[in-house]
């Protein structure tokens, strides 16, 4: 392209095009339905600005890759606290997962560590966090049953 200048307000154009991206993609996991497996179920507790919390993480490896070739890896957390509402939010995403009837007084006998290596898809979504675009979990499916909603 030739550079053109308008000498009345100092612009120098030195680039125009038609086609473009408005918005840069960041490299995150696609949206959409992902397989993949989960790595690891991990209990948090502590305390953060001096409030305690309580949390169980979901780790899931997705078969998606980034361009280095790196399996995207996402988290699903659920807020254990005693006003949270995770254990409800975690009861469905078993269910749905494993196409079972858990209930809440199941989970007094749940080992959370079965869950460790379990093949599973997940509906993933994008969440925006001040300036940032992330993947996020919105909930987990069985392989197979993609076409069900979570």
């Amino acid at each position: 392209m030739k550079t053109t200048t308008n000498s009345n307000k100092g612009i120098v154009i030195t680039n125009k095009t038609s086609k473009f991206t408005l918005l840069a993609r960041p490299e995150i996991a696609p949206k959409g339905k992902n397989p993949g497996v989960i790595t690891e179920v991990v209990n948090l507790s502590g305390t953060e600005d001096g409030e305690e919390f309580n949390r169980m993480d979901i780790v899931v490896q997705l078969d998606a890759k980034n361009s280095k070739g790196q399996a995207f890896k996402l988290t699903k957390s659920y807020n254990l606290a005693e006003n949270g509402r995770g254990i409800t939010l975690f009861i469905k995403d078993y269910n749905s997962l494993m196409n079972a009837a858990l209930t809440k007084t199941d989970l007094y006998d749940f080992n959370p560590e079965s869950l460790q290596g379990v093949q599973v898809v997940v509906d993933v979504d994008y969440a925006e966090g001040g300036k940032e675009v992330s993947s996020v979990i919105k909930g987990f499916m069985a392989p197979g049953s993609e076409t069900e909603t979570a």
